[in-house]
């Protein structure tokens, strides 16, 4: 069984109970939604380098909304083998909330300490007519260093816990012998807890999410 197929099929097995679908972002491109005040979100990223090192690559991240649209994360970043694992410090302000006539955008900063990237995103969620949930999310960001140049993505969810995402990353953005395109299928365990299996440029990826943000 090809590594791909497997992750795809353990996260149908982690699947179980249905529940309301809540936030979320793409893969690796910044959306312009903040958390509110007082909430988190903990990530783990699980990346198998099939184009490159062929090994595993882990990543984690923490986001925390702190007053009035501004939100502050930590990236910690665990290259295959022997490599040295790295930490940034990002950064990110809501300029303007989404309203019926315009989206959310906002600026914001990656790696702060070191190689900082800035960036501006915008992002829109689309309702159905029918019973008003959002259940397509759009978004555009672009922007320096390690952002340089135009990316985004989309979000269809598909009921009330499953969906799949598409995104487009840009050049700067893209490890060794990897496509410019991700996309995956998610599902909502529970209210908190969010699974899903992308491929990252052409490389399996399985994540999870845990938030106590629930739209």
């Amino acid at each position: 069984m090809r590594r791909s197929t497997l992750v795809v099929v353990l996260v149908l097995l982690v699947c179980w109970l249905a529940s309301a679908a809540h936030a979320g972002r793409f893969f690796a491109t910044p959306y312009a939604g903040t958390l509110p005040e007082g909430k988190y979100s903990i990530w783990h990223f699980n990346v198998y380098e099939e184009r490159a090192s062929q090994d595993w690559r882990f990543l984690n991240r923490v986001d925390v909304g702190l007053h009035e649209g501004t939100e502050l994360s930590i990236l910690t970043n665990n290259p295959p083998g022997a490599g040295k694992t790295t930490t940034w410090i990002n950064a990110q302000h809501r300029l303007l909330e989404e309203r019926d006539d315009r989206p959310e955008v906002s600026i914001g900063v990656w790696d702060m300490a070191g190689r900082a990237s800035w960036f501006i995103a915008a992002g829109k969620n689309f309702k159905d007519p029918v019973d008003h949930v959002n259940n397509i999310k759009i978004g555009l960001n672009c922007g320096t260093e390690r952002l340089n140049g135009l990316g985004g993505g989309a979000d269809f969810r598909i009921g009330d816990d499953w969906g799949v995402m598409t995104e487009y990353m840009p050049t700067s953005m893209r490890p060794p012998g990897t496509d410019s395109m991700n996309y995956g299928a998610y599902y909502w365990v529970n209210p908190r807890l969010r699974v899903r299996a992308s491929s990252m440029g052409g490389n399996p990826m399985l994540d999870f999410v845990w938030t106590d943000f629930i739209k």
